[in-house]
């Protein structure tokens, strides 16, 4: 009970540190939903113009693997809102592995955000492979996407304002803003799904992701 109700706190703390970056980020920086057009359901949908350009325009040591990270989820899209959602997970968690190489790819850092980053890689590649084994076939369906929108764009906004002049406390701030956003993927899928399967997953991710956040958050502080 004891852990559970540590892993729920964290949880919460993830949620509200998310939507104050997320409005910081919304008031510091132009972002696509400025170029943005209607959707169903009184959503607004991104112009993928404008998402385009300002990724183009990142810059950094990270640039390349954010922006590969932020198109594949971009485009990836399942037959419903479960598969979007491992479909998603897969893209986001194979961005944190090539963040994490890009990072040690670096010289100097901190070796406790280097250990970090090699723990990233080598948990987030198992979490890959069982990831791929409960994709579903079958024809992807955009509306299963939409759900994912506020999240995704949230995340995207964050990291690309998550900057710093040091190389490991650009790496922490944006894997900090990464894993919230795995945290709110995940709540998602979790209030919408309905495979049970992907949907035990899907705690389990929420978990991982809110625990790590915590971490980085504290070594941010450090």
């Amino acid at each position: 009970m004891r852990v559970s109700a540590l892993v729920s706190a964290a949880v919460a703390i993830v949620g509200l540190g998310a939507c104050s970056q997320s409005e910081e980020s919304e008031q510091n920086a132009a972002t696509p939903m400025e170029q943005a057009s209607p959707m169903a359901g009184g959503q607004m949908m991104m112009n993928d113009e404008e998402m385009d350009r300002q990724m183009a325009a990142m810059t950094g040591p990270f640039a390349d693997s954010e922006r590969d990270m932020h198109r594949a989820m971009r485009t990836a899209v399942g037959v419903d809102v479960a598969d979007t959602w491992t479909r998603k997970m897969i893209a986001h968690h194979e961005g944190a592995i090539e963040m994490s190489r890009a990072f040690l790819a670096q010289e100097g850092g901190r070796e406790d955000a280097r250990a970090m980053a090699q723990q990233i890689i080598d948990k987030q590649t198992k979490e890959v492979a069982e990831l791929r084994g409960l994709l579903k076939d079958g024809e992807g369906q955009p509306a299963s996407a939409q759900p994912y929108f506020s999240a995704e764009r949230d995340m995207m906004h964050a990291m690309m304002n998550a900057r710093r002049d040091d190389v490991t406390e650009s790496f922490l701030a944006k894997m900090l803003e990464h894993h919230r956003g795995g945290v709110t993927l995940s709540e998602v899928v979790i209030a919408e799904g309905k495979d049970e399967q992907i949907l035990t997953k899907a705690r389990k991710t929420r978990d991982d992701q809110a625990k790590e956040a915590a971490v980085t958050q504290k070594m941010l502080g450090a």
